[in-house]
C-alpha cells in the first residue's frame, strides 16, 4: 500500500462530523476523503474494518479506489487513509438533486441499481460485509465521474434507534433496545439493499428523521399508517419493471435464509442492461437506437457456473457430491469438502453452523465447528 506524509495532505473537516476524523482533503491538487484512527478502540477496530475491506477489494469497479495510507512524518505512526471522493458524491443525494427538477432518466436509474446490487456482491464474495446501506446520512453510496455507482464506506456493525426502526432487518426487533449496535451481516445487508433499491426506484430522498412510512406515503400517495413498518413494500409504479420487483421483494424476505446471496440478485438484472463494466468483458460499441453499451451474451453454459460454485473453498477441490454449505460467509457461497472438514476444518467463523448437502439435495444436518472435545454438534431437521 502506498504511504503518504501527513504534511502533504490539507484536511478540511466536514461540518456535520463533530468528532473531527472525516475530512475532505486537498492532496497533489485534488480533494480525496480523509479518513483519520480515532482514540477509543471500537473507533480505531471501525477505520481499520473500512480500510481492509477498501485494500481487499482494490480494483473492484465497484468499489472506490484506495490511494493510501497517511503517515506522521517525525514518528512513522500511521494516522488514517485516503480513498478517492466520489465526483457526484453520495447516491441518495444525487437523486434528491435531480429529481427536484424533473424525474431521473428510467436506464439511468435501472444501471445505478444493477451496478450497486454488483457492489454488494463483491464485498460479499470477500468474506466482507457493507454494514450502512440502511443508514441515510452516510449510506457509503456515491457516484463517480463516469456517473456509475461505487461503495466507499463499510462497517462491521450498524446503527439503529427509535423511533426509526424501518431499516432494520426483522430477525433483530426482538433484540433490539432503544438504540445501539448490531452486527452486520451478508443477510443483513441484503434485507438493507432492498429497501434502498426501493427508494431508488421511487426516486425518494428521505431527510434524517424521516421514516420508511413517510416516504411510501409521499411516493405513492397512500396511507402512511399501513406502511409504518412494512412486511411487503408497494410497487414504486407501472414503471418498475417485474424483474425489480423480484428483486426487491427477495431481498425483503423475513426469513434471513431465505434471502438470495447478492451474486445472485445480480443475475436476476437482463443481460442487456448497461452496467459499464471495464472489466467485465463488454462489447463496448455503442448502440445506435438507444445509445446504451449492450452486454455480449456469456460464453460459460450455467450449468459449468453452478458447478463451480461448489469448489471447496479450503482445498479448491471439486465436491459437488457431498459438501457442507455455510449460508453467510463469502455472500453466502462459502462450500467445505468432507476432507477438510474431518481435519477439523470449518468456515470463516466458528458459531456458523455448516448445511450438509448429497448430490446438491439438503441432507437435513447442520454441523457446528470443532469443540473441545474434538467432536461437533450435528442438529437434524
Amino acid at each position: 500500500m502506498p504511504w503518504y506524509s501527513e504534511t502533504d495532505v490539507i484536511p478540511f473537516p466536514l461540518p456535520q462530523n463533530t468528532s473531527n476524523v472525516s475530512f475532505i482533503s486537498f492532496w497533489k491538487s485534488r480533494w480525496v476523503l480523509d479518513n483519520r484512527f480515532e482514540s477509543l478502540p471500537e473507533q480505531i477496530d471501525s477505520k481499520l474494518y473500512e480500510l481492509q475491506v477498501l485494500h481487499s477489494l482494490r480494483g473492484m469497479p465497484r468499489i472506490n479506489p484506495l490511494i493510501g495510507a497517511v503517515l506522521n512524518q517525525s514518528s512513522g505512526i500511521v494516522k488514517g487513509f485516503l480513498s478517492k471522493l466520489p465526483a457526484k458524491r453520495q447516491l441518495l443525494a444525487t437523486i434528491k438533486r435531480v429529481s427536484e427538477s424533473k424525474l431521473i432518466e428510467w436506464k439511468r436509474c435501472e444501471k445505478w441499481c444493477k451496478q450497486l446490487v454488483q457492489g454488494v456482491a463483491e464485498v460479499h464474495g470477500k468474506g466482507f460485509s457493507v454494514g450502512i446501506l440502511g443508514d441515510e446520512i452516510k449510506d457509503g453510496v456515491g457516484i463517480d465521474e463516469h456517473d456509475n455507482v461505487v461503495l466507499y464506506r463499510f462497517r462491521s456493525t450498524f446503527y439503529y434507534g427509535n423511533p426509526r426502526k424501518d431499516s432494520l432487518p426483522p430477525e433483530y426487533r426482538h433484540s433490539a433496545s432503544t438504540e445501539g449496535l448490531l452486527p452486520a451481516l451478508p443477510q443483513t445487508d441484503i434485507y438493507q439493499l432492498g429497501l434502498l433499491l426501493w427508494r431508488m426506484m421511487g426516486q425518494e430522498y428521505s431527510h434524517p428523521g424521516t421514516d420508511l412510512g413517510e416516504a411510501i406515503g409521499r411516493t405513492m400517495k397512500v396511507n402512511v399508517a399501513a406502511y409504518s413498518d412494512p412486511d411487503e413494500l408497494p410497487p414504486t409504479g407501472n414503471h418498475m419493471p417485474r424483474y425489480l420487483r423480484n428483486v426487491i421483494s427477495a431481498c425483503h424476505n423475513q426469513d434471513p435464509r431465505q434471502r438470495p446471496p447478492a451474486w445472485r440478485l445480480f443475475e436476476m438484472f437482463p443481460s442487456q442492461a448497461e452496467d459499464t463494466l471495464e472489466s467485465s468483458g463488454l462489447d463496448r460499441s455503442e448502440d445506435s437506437s438507444t445509445g446504451w453499451f449492450q452486454r455480449e451474451p456469456t460464453t460459460i453454459p450455467v450449468d459449468e457456473l453452478r458447478q463451480r460454485r461448489n469448489d471447496c473453498d479450503v482445498c479448491h477441490c471439486m465436491t459437488s457430491d457431498h459438501y457442507f454449505h455455510c449460508n453467510i460467509c463469502l455472500g453466502g457461497d462459502f462450500d467445505i469438502c468432507p476432507g477438510c472438514l474431518s481435519l477439523g476444518k470449518h468456515c470463516m467463523d466458528n458459531k456458523h453452523y455448516l448445511h450438509e448437502f448429497l448430490a446438491k439435495r439438503s441432507a437435513g444436518r447442520y454441523h457446528s465447528s470443532l469443540k473441545p472435545s474434538g467432536q461437533r454438534n450435528i442438529v437434524s431437521l
